[in-house]
């Protein structure tokens, strides 16, 4: 699947070999290589959060490296939303 930004100048590609990124039309560059679950881009396209098996990963602006937010032992294919007040 290929996600937006928001602001539409950042593009995820993902599948099971991992998540790609451009930015602004730069050419493609991988920013995980592990299989990616599912992915969602914040409100504002500051960061964007995958699960890769079992964990929970945000990746954040300028350089949108993974990083480990939570393990989910029990993650069984969840659909990744933001809940807005």
């Amino acid at each position: 699947p290929l996600r937006a930004s928001p602001d539409g100048k950042v593009w995820v590609t993902y599948d099971s070999d991992g998540a790609w990124l451009s930015l602004d039309g730069s050419p493609t560059k991988q920013v995980w290589s592990g299989r990616v679950d599912g992915l969602i881009w914040a409100p504002d396209g500051s960061s964007f959060l995958f699960i890769s098996g079992s964990i929970l990963y945000r990746a954040s602006a300028p350089d949108y490296q993974p990083v480990a937010m939570v393990n989910l032992p029990h993650y069984s294919w969840w659909k990744l939303n933001w809940v807005m007040p």
